[in-house]
């Protein structure tokens, strides 16, 4: 009977807010997982469920670490910025691994220039 209504909310703590949080938080930590975003914001005290997380970074095209990756080097290109050691370390990892190369030239109808 106490209960606050929440009609028409279907995650009432996604406020446009959190939202800007949640995708600042997974360009900090590309190479972290929603289960991983979803602890390290509840540190912060907003609780938000991995799931909700999820949704939200698939809809910003966040929803993969390729992704986030793919973000993260589109801003780096538009303007120098300086990577913490985390994003970096990623990076590197994701270049070596020729994950980059093989699904963009899986994806990719145009020949190398």
């Amino acid at each position: 009977m106490g209960r606050a209504s929440t009609a028409g909310q279907s995650h009432p703590q996604t406020t446009p807010g959190t939202v800007e949080k949640i995708k600042a938080r997974a360009a900090e930590h590309p190479s972290r997982g929603c289960n991983r975003l979803e602890a390290l914001l509840r540190l912060e005290g907003i609780g938000v469920s991995s799931v909700t997380i999820r949704k939200i970074l698939s809809d910003a095209d966040l929803g993969t670490r390729y992704d986030r990756w793919l973000a993260l080097e589109a801003k780096n290109a538009e303007k120098a910025i300086e990577l913490t050691a985390e994003q970096a370390a990623f990076l590197e990892r994701m270049n070596r691994r020729g994950q980059v190369t093989s699904r963009m030239t899986r994806g990719s109808s145009q020949g190398a220039t």
